[in-house]
C-alpha cells in the first residue's frame, strides 16, 4: 500500500510500526481498550533497553520497548519487575510560549518527565506566529526555541487536535498524570456600547489575523476586513502594542512589509490604502499609556515622508507627578519626554476642542458649528461635514502623508452612523474624562466630542474562551485558579493568558509558566499527581465517568481525600478516589478517538513539511516566507507522499515564476541583511548549470 493512501491513523504510526518490525517486535493494531502491550510504542524509538528497568538512556528521549503481542498489560503493582518504568505523561493544552515554557521547564527540572503538547492548528508556536507584527522577526526568534524543543525527544508536539471539542479532558486525564490549559485568548473584549454593530466597526484583532494569515476556516486570510480603497479617515480605541502594530500597518507603506512573512493578499490591499488620518484614543492620560517607547519610536523614525505623529498637548511635569505606582520610574519618564517632543499647541489643541465639540447625544454645540464653517489647519473637516462625507469616493491618486494623532482622556459613549449610509461608521462620540482649558472657548466646549471617521478599530485586550467541562470565570474571562492549579478538578492546571488574562508581551510568559511548572512540580512531591501507571487501560476511562457522575450528584459522592500541597501551604482541596486513576499511556492511549472520529493527527515531520512549503512560497514571491492560507492545504502538506506533492505543486503554482535578479541575490545582498540567509538558499535552489539551460526568469517553481 502506497504511503499516500493509508488513513491517517495509520500514516501517523507507520514510521513506528516500521522501526518496530525491524527489532523484530509484533505490534497489535488493537491497542485502545485491549492494550496489548506491555509498554506503549512510542514515536519515537530507540533500540534496546536495559535489563534492570531503567530507562535506556537516562534524560534522555521518550523512548520504550514493546513487549511481545501476545503479553497482556501488566498490573501497576507489578510492573517495576517485568518493564521499564514509564515515564510520568503531561499533557499540554496549547503550542504558544506560555506552553512551550510550561514543558520546557518541565522536562528540565524533572528527569522522569515527558510532555505531549496538543494544538488544535496544524501549526504551532500561537501568538509568535499569527498574533507578532510582520516586520519585528526578532520577537520571533523564539519559533526557533520551541522547534528545538519539539525535537529534543522529551516534548512532542501533536497538532490538529481540539482538546475539549473532539477529545474530551476526561479522556486526557485517564491517561496522563496531570494537564495544562495555556489555550491563550481567542476572544476579543466588546465595548458594550450603541452602535458597535455598525459595519466599519472591528477589533483589531481580526486586522492582525488578517495580515499574519490565520488559516480558513478560524480566519479569512484573503478577505480584508474593511475596504481600504473607501477608508479616509481612522479611530483605533486604546494604545497598547496591538494597537501600535495595526497603527503602522494602516499608516505606513505597504512596500515596507513587502519582503516580509505578510500575507500577500493583504500587501496587494494594502496597495490601495488611502487612509490620511489615524487617530489613536486612550481613555486616561499619557503617563497610562500602555505602548513602550520603541513603539512609538518606531512610528515616528521608520518611515518619515509617510507618516506625520501629533499628540495631544499635555503638561509634563504634570504628567510625570501623576505617573501611576507599578510604573518603572526612569523609563517610564523618558517614555513621556520622547512623546511629548511631538505635542501639538496649546492653541492648536484649543481650536481642535471647539471644533469637535458636541453635546451628550453628539448634536455640535453652537460654537462647533461656528468653527466649522473655517476649518482649523489642525483639522480640516469640521464635525457635520466629516459625518456627511462618511463612504464617500475613493481619490484615486496616491495619499501624501498619514497623521497620527495621540488623543488621551477620552472614553467612547457612542459610535455614531454615517448621515447618508445608516448602517455604516461615521463618528465615534467620546466624552472626556480630564481636560485643561487653555481658552473660554475650549472651557465651553469640555463635555462631549464627535471624532469623525469612516473605519473604528477596538483593542482594548483580548479574554480567553470558556473550555468544556473546565471551571471558567466569565467576569474576568480566565479560567479559575490559583496559582496555576483549577479550582475544583486535582490534576488541572492553567498557564499564560487562559490562567492570568491577555496583559504583558511574550517574555512575561516565562515567569508565568515557571510558577504553573513549580506548582506541578510540588504536587508531584505531595502525592496529588501520581508518578506511576495505577490503571489498566479501559479503568481509568471507567473511574474518570465515575467522579464526573459523582460531581454532578452530590448524594452518591464517593469517599474523598484530603490532600496538601506542599510544605507550608494551608490550601487543601479534596480529591475523589479514583480522579487519580492514569494508565500513564500519554497519547497513545487516545488512538480510539482519533479512529473514532477520523483525526488526522500533525507530527513534527509533517510540521516541517509545512514550513518547508511556506519557506519555498517565499522564495517564489521574493519574500522570506508565505503561510498558507487554508488548514485544508496545510494537511494535505503534512501528509507527504504523493498528496502532499500535489497539494505543494497547488499552492505553489498560484505563485508567479522568480525575477531576473532573483538569480543574483547572493552576490548583491550583505551577510549582515536580514535576507542572507534568504539568498544562501536561493542560490542552492538555482544553481548555475539550471540557470544556464533555462533563460532568466523562465524557471517554474515546479522545476526546482
Amino acid at each position: 500500500m502506497r504511503f499516500g493512501s493509508q488513513t491517517p491513523h495509520r500514516r501517523m504510526f507507520a514510521p513506528t510500526l516500521a522501526i518496530t518490525r525491524a527489532l523484530n517486535t509484533k505490534v497489535s493494531w488493537a491497542l485502545p481498550r485491549t492494550l496489548a502491550l506491555s509498554a506503549p510504542v512510542r514515536w519515537c524509538c530507540s533500540k534496546g533497553g536495559s535489563s534492570n528497568g531503567t530507562e535506556h538512556r537516562a534524560g534522555g528521549s521518550d523512548t520504550e520497548n514493546a513487549s511481545s503481542a501476545s503479553a497482556s498489560a501488566p498490573n501497576p503493582s507489578t510492573a517495576g519487575t517485568t518493564a521499564p518504568k514509564r515515564r510520568v505523561q503531561i499533557a499540554v493544552v496549547g503550542s504558544g510560549p506560555s506552553g512551550c515554557f510550561v514543558a520546557s521547564y518541565l522536562v528540565k527540572k524533572h528527569r522522569e518527565l515527558h510532555v505531549d503538547i496538543f494544538e488544535r492548528l496544524p501549526v504551532p508556536f500561537g501568538l509568535c506566529r499569527y498574533g507578532v507584527s510582520p516586520d519585528h522577526p526578532e520577537i520571533r526568534n523564539v519559533e526557533k526555541q520551541m522547534m528545538e524543543l519539539f525535537q529534543g525527544g522529551r516534548v512532542t508536539w501533536v497538532g490538529n487536535v481540539s482538546i475539549g471539542k473532539e477529545i474530551p479532558l476526561q479522556a486526557l486525564l485517564a491517561h496522563y498524570a496531570a494537564v495544562v490549559f495555556a489555550t491563550g485568548a481567542d476572544g476579543s473584549k466588546k465595548l458594550g456600547l450603541p452602535g458597535e454593530d455598525l459595519g466599519g466597526v472591528i477589533s483589531a484583532r481580526s486586522f492582525v489575523e488578517y495580515y499574519n494569515t490565520l488559516p480558513f476556516p478560524y480566519g479569512s486570510p484573503h478577505f480584508c476586513p474593511f475596504d481600504l480603497e473607501r477608508t479616509k479617515r481612522a479611530v483605533v480605541i486604546g494604545n497598547g502594542n496591538v494597537a501600535m502594530d495595526v497603527v503602522r500597518v494602516l499608516g505606513g507603506s505597504y512596500r515596507y512589509f513587502s519582503t516580509t512573512d505578510m500575507n500577500c493578499m493583504c500587501i496587494k490591499e494594502l496597495m490601495k490604502n488611502q487612509v490620511e488620518h489615524i487617530s489613536v484614543v486612550a481613555r486616561r492620560g499619557v503617563e497610562h499609556s500602555a505602548f513602550a517607547t520603541a513603539e512609538f519610536r518606531e512610528l515616528t523614525k521608520y518611515q518619515k515622508d509617510r507618516v506625520k505623529v501629533e499628540v495631544d498637548h499635555f503638561d509634563l511635569n504634570a504628567a510625570v507627578a501623576a505617573m501611576p505606582v507599578g510604573k518603572v520610574m526612569r523609563a517610564h519618564k523618558r517614555m513621556m519626554e520622547f512623546v511629548h517632543q511631538h505635542v501639538l499647541t496649546s492653541e492648536e489643541t484649543a481650536a481642535e476642542a471647539v471644533q469637535l465639540a458636541t453635546d451628550a447625544q453628539g448634536v455640535p454645540l453652537p460654537c462647533a458649528v461656528a468653527a466649522s464653517t473655517a476649518p482649523s489647519p489642525a483639522e480640516p473637516s469640521a464635525t457635520a461635514t466629516a459625518l456627511e462625507c462618511g463612504m464617500g469616493r475613493p481619490q484615486r491618486e496616491n495619499r501624501g502623508p498619514c497623521r497620527l494623532r495621540f488623543r488621551f482622556n477620552l472614553t467612547p459613549v457612542a459610535i455614531l452612523p454615517s448621515r447618508h449610509h445608516k448602517n455604516y461608521v461615521g463618528g465615534v462620540l467620546f466624552k472626556k474624562t480630564h481636560a485643561e482649558a487653555p481658552s473660554k472657548a475650549a472651557a465651553d466646549a469640555d463635555g462631549y466630542c464627535v471624532v469623525p471617521c469612516d473605519l473604528v478599530m477596538t483593542s482594548i485586550g483580548y479574554r480567553s474562551d470558556s473550555i468544556a467541562d473546565v471551571p471558567f470565570d466569565h467576569r474576568t474571562g480566565v479560567i479559575d485558579n490559583e496559582k496555576g492549579r483549577v479550582k475544583g478538578m486535582p490534576r488541572v492546571y492553567c498557564a499564560g493568558w487562559a490562567k492570568n488574562g491577555a496583559k504583558g508581551i511574550i517574555l512575561h510568559s516565562v515567569v508565568d509558566a515557571q510558577e504553573t511548572a513549580a506548582t506541578i512540580l510540588a504536587d508531584m512531591e505531595a502525592g496529588v499527581i501520581p508518578t506511576e501507571p495505577t490503571a489498566q487501560p479501559g479503568e481509568a476511562e471507567g473511574a474518570a465517568a465515575a467522579v464526573r457522575s459523582s460531581s454532578a450528584d452530590a448524594a452518591d459522592a464517593e469517599p474523598v481525600v484530603v490532600l496538601s500541597f506542599g510544605s507550608g501551604n494551608s490550601t487543601s482541596h479534596r480529591q475523589a478516589a479514583g480522579a487519580a486513576a492514569t494508565t500513564m499511556l500519554g497519547k497513545y492511549g487516545l488512538v480510539d478517538y482519533f479512529v473514532t472520529k477520523k483525526l488526522q493527527p500533525v507530527s513534527i515531520a509533517g510540521l516541517q513539511r509545512i514550513l518547508n512549503v511556506e519557506h519555498q512560497r517565499g522564495v517564489d514571491l521574493g519574500k522570506k516566507a508565505e503561510k498558507i492560507g487554508t488548514v485544508r492545504d496545510m494537511l494535505d502538506v503534512a501528509l507527504g507522499g504523493d498528496v502532499g506533492k500535489k497539494a505543494d505543486e497547488r499552492i505553489r503554482g498560484i505563485t508567479p515564476v522568480r525575477s531576473d535578479a532573483m538569480l543574483y541575490l547572493k552576490e548583491l545582498l550583505d551577510d549582515d541583511t536580514d535576507l542572507a540567509a534568504f539568498a544562501r538558499q536561493v542560490a542552492r535552489d538555482v544553481p548555475h548549470k539550471l540557470s544556464q539551460q533555462h533563460p532568466l526568469g523562465r524557471i517554474a517553481p515546479n522545476q526546482l
